[in-house]
């Protein structure tokens, strides 16, 4: 593989990609009437069939009651499993879900209110109603996930996906066409640690990604371009397609993102980040109509004793305990094209 220095362009170009702005595309950290938890799992990480809790927090900013709609999408199928909570003034709900053998027990922790899904893994979202069944799209809710794998000592805490409500229609086809929902950014960033080539049980790093264009029930295609950069920005890249919803070990994408592969000289980088550049095809034909509508987050983990970047910087990091963590997509400030989610 041909590898070159573009460090100039390319600085520029992490500059674009770490930025964000007000109502340009989904707002990490900002109140909406649309979130998204991108990595909602029963079982930790690529079928390692660990059990796990995850926990989905939802804060109401304002100091008016709402309703909301909790939609477990199934990773797979794209079908939508729902039901409502009472979301009272300034206040937040906690739902775990966790595995409950046949299916997927979804519990609101205040009220003991227990939900059934078959779905085991895949992306929730939580969107604004008045109660009457209506969407709104006030700016008022927040949100974070954790995910406890209880058997390794790990947890990953990771912050909803914020889509910004502009001007609503009340009915559940969301249009995030910056009319209706703003819409999703074209291009998405990630940081990468990268793991070991030939140990992928010691440390790895997975790549959550979602797309909203699609109607309940139908997976779209999604097809990424995957850009990795070393830490002297050398980049290299590889490709990857999905329908609704992916959760996928990097080194599954190409062994160019595992350590010692990355980086252009021996022995390689520990560090780098990913660009992504998606297209959706919505309707199943041959034409993607969609460039964009795609976000996402990583997660990484490690076990007990693993030791962290002792190559390059010819010293060691013991690890003396299982750590995890994960970080959301940063996001372009150009805008991807306008898409639908019909859960109708």
């Amino acid at each position: 593989m041909t590898r070159r220095r573009t460090k100039g362009i390319l600085f520029l170009l992490v500059c674009v990609v770490a930025s964000t702005v007000a109502g340009a595309a989904a707002d990490l950290n900002e109140v909406a009437p649309f979130l998204v938890f991108p990595s909602v799992l029963t079982e930790t990480y690529v079928g390692s069939g660990v059990p796990v809790e995850t926990w989905l927090s939802v804060t109401n900013s304002a100091e008016t009651d709402y309703t909301v709609r909790v939609t477990f999408i199934d990773g797979t199928s794209c079908q939508a499993c729902d039901f409502t909570v009472s979301l009272v003034a300034s206040d937040a709900e906690v739902i775990v879900v966790r595995d409950a053998g046949a299916n997927t027990e979804l519990t609101v922790l205040s009220t003991n209110q227990k939900h059934s899904c078959s779905a085991t893994r895949g992306f929730v979202t939580v969107s604004l109603e008045d109660g009457m069944g209506n969407t709104l799209t006030d700016n008022v809710l927040l949100g974070e996930q954790k995910v406890i794998d209880y058997t390794n000592g790990r947890s990953f805490a990771t912050e909803a996906i914020a889509l910004q409500g502009i001007n609503g229609d009340g009915d559940r086809i969301y249009e995030f066409d910056d009319v209706e929902y703003s819409k999703l950014p074209r291009v998405i960033a990630l940081d990468l640690v990268a793991p070991n080539a030939g140990a992928p049980t010691e440390f790895d790093a997975y790549l959550t990604l979602f797309t909203l264009a699609f109607a309940d029930g139908d997976p779209p295609l999604v097809d990424c371009s995957v850009t990795g950069y070393d830490e002297e920005e050398n980049p290299f890249s590889s490709s990857v397609q999905f329908g609704c919803w992916t959760q996928v070990d990097v080194g599954a994408i190409d062994t160019e993102f595992y350590y010692p592969n990355l980086g252009a000289m021996p022995p390689g980088d520990d560090y780098g980040w990913l660009q992504l550049n998606c297209r959706v095809d919505a309707d199943a034909d041959p034409d993607f109509e969609i460039d964009g509508g795609v976000h996402g987050a990583i997660q990484q983990y490690a076990p007990t004793g693993t030791v962290l970047f002792e190559r390059a910087q010819g010293s060691t990091l013991d690890v003396g305990a299982p750590i995890s963590w994960g970080n959301a997509a940063q996001q372009s400030v150009t805008t991807g094209d306008a898409l639908t989610l019909d859960l109708e």
